[in-house]
């Protein structure tokens, strides 16, 4: 069980451990492959390996069951259309490029709030569970992931390799 070390839950640690790791050279774009090409909720493996970074595992693959269903809905009913939305949205101005688009940017930024929900619920659900110390830290992160996204399991390099670069 993670502690609480502060008051707003959406600026919480493991949002902040997100927001460092996914700025780091090669991190964004294997995350896009995920979500893009595996369907692959990124929220869920950045928290397998927050909980690893801080030393701790998920026990069993019941409550990694449980954590990931905790959050399915919100991602299927908020996330994900926003997403499509922003992704298929072209501009009326034939001359402004998508990137360029205020409303497509407002969108983005809604599903960047979405997203920083989520993983507010996911916080609350590391207070709320029984976690298991990890033995080792950079292994915890891949067991984690991989409890919570057993369609990953194959792609265990992957994994390592962007655990390398959120230790």
């Amino acid at each position: 069980m993670v502690k609480a070390a502060e008051s707003d839950p959406l600026d919480n640690p493991f949002w902040q451990f997100s927001l460092d790791v996914y700025a780091r050279v090669g991190v964004a774009p294997k995350c896009l492959q995920l979500q893009e090409v595996y369907q692959i909720d990124v929220n869920l493996v950045l928290f397998g390996f927050w909980l690893g970074h801080e030393g701790w595992l998920i026990p069993d693959n019941a409550i990694a069951q449980e954590i990931a269903e905790r959050v399915s809905q919100w991602r299927a009913d908020v996330i994900i259309p926003l997403r499509r939305y922003r992704i298929d949205f072209q501009p009326l101005g034939k001359d402004m490029p998508a990137k360029q688009d205020p409303l497509r940017r407002q969108i983005k930024r809604l599903e960047i709030d979405a997203e920083q929900v989520e993983q507010a619920m996911l916080y609350e659900l590391s207070r709320q569970k029984t976690l298991a110390l990890a033995d080792n830290r950079s292994a915890a992160m891949v067991e984690n992931v991989i409890a919570l996204q057993p369609a990953l399991n194959g792609g265990k390099p992957l994994l390592e390799d962007l655990a390398v670069h959120a230790s």
